[in-house]
C-alpha cells in the first residue's frame, strides 16, 4: 500500500478530475462502512459551496499494481483557524475514512501517522464515527497511542421494519384527531410532497430555515442558517449532486414540517428536522417524521437515522446502536492536557450531580456572580431589607379600540425578526429570548417586530383570552375577566429608544385584539417607576384598574391590592 497526502492546487485539481472522483465512487460503494457524508457527491457539494473558508486536503492509499484507490481520508484546512476537519465540517453526521474492507484499519493508522508528520501541532476530530467504522486502531499499541481520545454514543434509530406498524400509526385515534386538527388550522388538506429538484428545495428553503434556526436557537444557542450563510447553498448543491432527501409536509398554505436528510446506502440520515410553532398544538414534527417513515420505507430504506445527540430523538426511536467521538492530537502535549481536562469535567460533573446542580444552573449561577458588581450588592441587600413596590394593571375597551386606525408599522409573527434579537444585558440572552418565543408561538400567543438593519429594534406580545398571570416583581397573581386580552413583555433595542416603537406598537395590537372574538377587555401591566412606559400608556387612553403592592420591612414580606379609586 502506496500512501500520500494531496494539498494545494494537486488537491484541487483532483476534484476536477474525472479519474479521480470515479476511483472514489468505486472505493465508497465497496467500502460497507461508508455513510452519504463520505462519498464523492457530498464532498464535491460541501468543497464548492465551501471554497472560500477551506483548502481540500487528501489522504490517498493506492496500490501500485492495481487501478482503484485503496484508501481515502477527505478532509480540509480551515483557512482561518488553520484546523484540519473532516470533509464536511460541521455540516456532517459522520466523519470517516473509507478503505477496502480489509484495510480499515491499517489505512487509517498510516494516515494519521502521515498527518502528523506533516502537521505536527495540529489534531483531527471525528464526530460521529459511524457504528460499522473500524475501531480496533483506538486502542492497538502504536505510534498513536496516547494521543487518542475516545467515546461510545448512542445513535437513535427509526427501525422501519414493515409498512403495517407504520400505517397503523396512522390509524390510531388520536393521530386522527391531531390530522383533523391541522387541517382545521390550515384551512386545506395535507399534502406530504418529496422535493426532486434543486428548484423545488429554493422554493421552500429559506421557510425551512426559519423553522430550523429557532428550535435550534431554542435549544441549542445556535441558528446555523442564519450564523452560516453558506449552509443554504450547500443544501441546494447537496440536491444538485443527489445525495439529499428532502421532503415538505403541507396543509393549505402552511409548510408543517420539513426533513433533509443525507441517502446512504439502505438507511437515511436526519440533518436537518423542522417544524411549524404555529401548529405545535398539532403535533407537526410527529406527523413530518411519520410520512417520511411511510416514504423511506416505500424507497426500499430500511430506517431511518436520527443521528447522536438531541432529546427530542429518543421520542421517535424504537431502535439503538452505538457511534463513537474520537478525536487524534498529533501533539503529546496537546493530548495530555486534554485527558486531565477530560478528566477534569468528568469528576465535576459527577459532583454537581451528587448535589441535584446541572451546568444549565451552574452558568446561571457564574452570570450571576459576573453581574454583582458592588452597587447591585448594595440594591439587593436594600431590597431585602427595606422596599416597596407596585405593579400598576391598565385596562383599555375593545369597542374603543375598534375605531383605532393605526401606522402599521410592526410585524405579526416574523419568525426571522425574532431570529434578529440581540442581548444587551448578561441576564437576557439570545437563547434565553428565542427559548421564550418558541413557547410563546407554539401556545399561540403573538409576536409583534420591527427590525432594522438586521437587528430587531422592538418586540412585543399579544395573547388571547388569558385567565390570569403571576408578576414576579411583586410576586403575585392577576385574574383577569373572561374573554380578555394581554399585552406583556416588550423589549426595545437600547439604540432604538425615543422613536415611539412602543406607542405604535401597542396601538397596532389594540386594533387587532379588537377582530379577536368575544374579547371584551386588553389589559397591559407595568411597574409603577417606570415613568416612560407609564406615560405611553395613560396617553393612549388605558384605564388604570388597580395596583399589586409588596412591602419588604427588615425582611417581613406583605401584598396588598388597590383600586384604581384608592391609588394616588
Amino acid at each position: 500500500m502506496s500512501i500520500r497526502i494531496l494539498s494545494g492546487d494537486e488537491a484541487l485539481s483532483s476534484l476536477s478530475s474525472d479519474r479521480f472522483l470515479g476511483r472514489w465512487q468505486s472505493l465508497y460503494d465497496d467500502c460497507p462502512w461508508s455513510t452519504g457524508c463520505q462519498s464523492p457527491a457530498f464532498a464535491t457539494a460541501w468543497y464548492e459551496a465551501y471554497a472560500v473558508e477551506n483548502d481540500p486536503l487528501f489522504v490517498v492509499a493506492d496500490c501500485p499494481d492495481k487501478p482503484a484507490m485503496e484508501g481515502l481520508l477527505a478532509l480540509a484546512l480551515e483557512r482561518k483557524s488553520g484546523r484540519i476537519v473532516n470533509v464536511g465540517g460541521h455540516q456532517a453526521e459522520y466523519d470517516c475514512w473509507i478503505a477496502r474492507p480489509d484495510l480499515g484499519d491499517e489505512f487509517i493508522r498510516a494516515a494519521l501517522s502521515l498527518l502528523r508528520e506533516r502537521y505536527p501541532d495540529k489534531a483531527l476530530c471525528f464526530r460521529y464515527l459511524p457504528p460499522s467504522a473500524p475501531v480496533r486502531w483506538l486502542t492497538d499499541p502504536g505510534p498513536l497511542s496516547g494521543l487518542i481520545s475516545s467515546r461510545r454514543i448512542r445513535r437513535p434509530l427509526i427501525n422501519l421494519g414493515d409498512a403495517t406498524l407504520i400505517e397503523a400509526s396512522f390509524r390510531k385515534r388520536s393521530n386522527r384527531s391531531r390530522l383533523n386538527r391541522l387541517r382545521k388550522l390550515c384551512g386545506g388538506e395535507i399534502v406530504f410532497r418529496k422535493i426532486a429538484t434543486e428548484a423545488e428545495l429554493e422554493e421552500f428553503i429559506d421557510e425551512i430555515a426559519l423553522h430550523y434556526d429557532l428550535r435550534q436557537g431554542a435549544v441549542n444557542d445556535s441558528t446555523p442558517f442564519q450564523d452560516d450563510p453558506l449552509k443554504k447553498k450547500f443544501h441546494l448543491g447537496l440536491m444538485r449532486t443527489g445525495v439529499l432527501h428532502a421532503v415538505v409536509l403541507r396543509a393549505g398554505s402552511s409548510l408543517v414540517a420539513s426533513i433533509l436528510s443525507i441517502k446512504s446506502r439502505d438507511y437515511l440520515s436526519v440533518g436537518v428536522f423542522a417544524h411549524s410553532p404555529y401548529l405545535a398544538s398539532a403535533s407537526p414534527g410527529k406527523f413530518g417524521m411519520l410520512f417520511l417513515a411511510r416514504a423511506a420505507l416505500g424507497e426500499g430504506y430500511r430506517f431511518i437515522d436520527l443521528t447522536p445527540g438531541g432529546e427530542w430523538k429518543e421520542r421517535f426511536a424504537n431502535d439503538s446502536d452505538v457511534a463513537h467521538e474520537v478525536a487524534v492530537r498529533f501533539d503529546p502535549n496537546a493530548a495530555r492536557k486534554a485527558a486531565w481536562g477530560e478528566r477534569i469535567l468528568a469528576v465535576s460533573k459527577k459532583a454537581l450531580k451528587l448535589f441535584g446542580l446541572t451546568p444549565d444552573m451552574m452558568r446561571s449561577s457564574v452570570a450571576m456572580v459576573r453581574r454583582a458588581t458592588p452597587a447591585a450588592i448594595i440594591r439587593h441587600i436594600m431590597r431585602v431589607i427595606w422596599n416597596r413596590c407596585e405593579y400598576r394593571v391598565y385596562y383599555y375597551d375593545v369597542e374603543k379600540a375598534a375605531a383605532l386606525e393605526p401606522e402599521r408599522a410592526m410585524r405579526r409573527d416574523c419568525i426571522d425578526d425574532l431570529l434578529r434579537f440581540e442581548a444587551t444585558t448578561p441576564w437576557h440572552t439570545r437563547q434565553s429570548f428565542l427559548a421564550g418565543a418558541l413557547k410563546r408561538l407554539e401556545s399561540g400567543v403573538h409576536a409583534y417586530t420591527s427590525c432594522e438593519d438586521g437587528r430587531l429594534n422592538h418586540c412585543g406580545w399579544l395573547a388571547q383570552n388569558v385567565e390570569k398571570s403571576y408578576f414576579s416583581e411583586v410576586g403575585a397573581e392577576y385574574i383577569y375577566p373572561p374573554n380578555s386580552v394581554v399585552l406583556f413583555d416588550y423589549h426595545t433595542h437600547p439604540e432604538a429608544r425615543g422613536r415611539g416603537l412602543y406607542q405604535r406598537a401597542i396601538l397596532q395590537m389594540l386594533k387587532d385584539a379588537a377582530s379577536v372574538p368575544e374579547a371584551r377587555r386588553v389589559y397591559i401591566s407595568v411597574l409603577a417607576d417606570n415613568g416612560p412606559s407609564r406615560h405611553v400608556i395613560e396617553k393612549l387612553g388605558f384605564d388604570h384598574e388597580c395596583s399589586l403592592h409588596r412591602w419588604v420591612r427588615f425582611g417581613q414580606v406583605t401584598h396588598s391590592r388597590t383600586q384604581a379609586s384608592d391609588c394616588g
